[in-house]
């Protein structure tokens, strides 16, 4: 397998042999006479490689088991607490019957437990899983994208030490928000509790709450996996890159969110579409905060970028 070698030259697509000192390229000509190659260098100061799009299938796998253990979570937790009423139909108040009251408090103890156990296990689980797909993933896509520049470029499969800790900081991630699924969930569902409790409500009032909180949840789950599945999958496509020696990259709006910022859709300078940043130096993402990132990286953020390589103004 070849990588962008930083001391030596290689071969672009379009018959250029291209050096890369100090992160920047620049090239001469192979094939190519002294006018050819000055009119190619004027007008090919940047070369583009393929786009990175996510995979589709792999969010939909990850959304599909997300949404399967709320689902199992939300409807048992419905499913116990009308079963401590006889009958639909009876109009109980809960201020005016400890005894149902004390036994909601200890069902959604239990619940919690269970579910917050059930999904502290599954979360690492997962997050294995779903980083060994964009592993293999990040590398098939890369490897197709700067084929575009160079044939002799290609990534390879195993992860460096710092593509590693991009891994590891993925995972860590991905467990944290999956187990926030539970404890948002019995946060919400007390509070419903508590509030019949003291306003005296029925099982009707509670039911309904019950319907509302399961789709929130289940809402809630395909953003983690949609948006935990753009953002590692960009982190190691653009650590795979900066290791194959790219220095910089393109963003690319998706224009797939039903809410896109802005910033992200407008043509650079003015927004980060289509602006050329270097790795090292990621462009400020949210210019209400300044905070700086990469693609994915904000919440619901389905943008991509391409693998660029910017070349030194200068003729000889």
């Amino acid at each position: 397998m070849r990588f962008l070698n930083l001391d030596g030259p290689f071969k672009t697509s379009c018959g250029h042999i291209s050096q890369h000192p100090q992160g920047l390229c620049k090239y001469n000509t192979l094939n190519l006479n002294k006018k050819q190659a000055k009119s190619s260098m004027a007008k090919s100061q940047i070369i583009r490689g393929g786009k990175l799009n996510a995979n589709a299938g792999i969010e939909s796998w990850y959304m599909a088991e997300l949404e399967k253990l709320s689902r199992a979570m939300t409807r048992e937790c419905a499913r116990e607490l009308k079963k401590l009423y006889a009958k639909e139909d009876d109009q109980i108040k809960f201020a005016e019957d400890d005894s149902i009251s004390s036994q909601m408090r200890i069902k959604l103890n239990y619940l919690q437990k269970k579910y917050g156990d059930k999904f502290a296990e599954k979360s690492k689980e997962l997050s294995k899983k779903l980083l060994a797909k964009l592993v293999t993933y990040s590398w098939v896509a890369l490897n197709a994208a700067v084929k575009q520049i160079s044939p002799e470029l290609k990534a390879r499969r195993k992860l460096t030490a710092e593509e590693e800790e991009a891994a590891k900081a993925a995972i860590f991630e991905n467990v944290n928000l999956i187990k926030s699924i539970p404890n948002q969930y019995f946060k919400e569902i007390t509070g419903v509790v508590s509030r019949a409790i003291l306003g005296g409500q029925g099982v009707e009032s509670i039911a309904k709450h019950l319907e509302h909180y399961e789709g929130v949840t289940r809402r809630r789950a395909k953003n983690i996996a949609r948006d935990q599945t753009h953002k590692t999958y960009e982190a190691l496509s653009m650590r795979r890159a900066k290791t194959l020696g790219f220095t910089h990259f393109e963003w690319i709006h998706s224009g797939g969110s039903q809410q896109p910022r802005s910033y992200h859709m407008r043509e650079h300078p003015s927004g980060l579409n289509h602006g050329i940043f270097r790795i090292d130096e990621p462009p400020v993402i949210d210019p209400n905060t300044g905070t700086r990132g990469f693609p994915g990286d904000l919440p619901n953020c389905h943008c991509t970028m391409r693998p660029v390589l910017k070349f030194e103004d200068e003729e000889k």
